[in-house]
C-alpha cells in the first residue's frame, strides 16, 4: 500500500516536472526566444534517446519561422507569397506527380472548409525513435509522397 502511494507521488512529480518544462517552453515561444525553446526541445529529445535533428534531414530543410518570407501557419499560406499567385487557381501548372495533386487537394479542401486539422506524414529511418515532427522537418499531407521520399533512405524507413 505504501509502495503504491509512493509511486503515485512519483508520478505526480513527473507530471509537475513535465508541466514545468512545458511552461518554460511556451513562455520562451511567447517571448519570441526560439533559441531557448529549441534548446528545451533538444534537451528533452536527448534525455529520451532521440537522434539529432540533422541526422536524417537528407539534403534540405523545410522553411520555418526563422525564414523571413515564410508563413507561420497553414491558414495564412494563400496570402503568404510562398507559392505563386495563380497556384491555387492553376495547380496543374505546378503539380507533376499524383502525390503532388493529393497534397494540393487536401490542403485546399482544409483551407476552403475552415477545417482545423489535417493529417500530415513524414518518412524517417526505420530505427529512428521519433514518432512526431520537429521544427524544420519536411512534412506532407500525402502519405504517398512520404513513401516516395522514404524509399530514398538508406537502411529502410517508416512513416510517422
Amino acid at each position: 500500500m505504501e509502495e503504491a502511494a509512493a509511486e503515485g507521488e512519483l508520478a505526480g512529480l513527473t507530471l509537475v516536472a513535465a508541466d514545468s518544462i512545458d511552461q518554460r517552453y511556451f513562455a520562451a515561444v511567447e517571448a519570441g526566444d526560439m533559441e531557448t525553446a529549441q534548446r528545451i526541445v533538444d534537451d528533452q529529445a536527448r534525455k529520451n534517446g532521440y537522434i539529432s535533428a540533422d541526422e536524417y534531414r537528407m539534403n534540405h530543410r523545410a522553411p520555418n519561422s526563422k525564414d523571413s518570407d515564410v508563413t507561420k501557419n497553414l491558414a495564412d499560406i494563400m496570402e503568404s507569397g510562398i507559392v505563386p499567385k495563380d497556384y491555387w487557381t492553376n495547380p496543374r501548372v505546378y503539380q507533376y506527380y499524383p502525390e503532388d495533386f493529393e497534397s494540393f487537394r487536401k490542403i485546399k479542401r482544409t483551407l476552403d472548409s475552415g477545417q482545423e486539422t489535417i493529417t500530415m506524414y513524414r518518412a524517417v529511418p526505420k530505427d529512428a525513435k521519433d514518432n512526431s515532427f520537429r521544427n524544420g522537418d519536411w512534412i506532407t499531407p500525402s502519405r504517398g509522397y512520404a513513401v516516395r521520399e522514404g524509399v530514398r533512405i538508406t537502411g529502410g524507413y517508416r512513416i510517422v
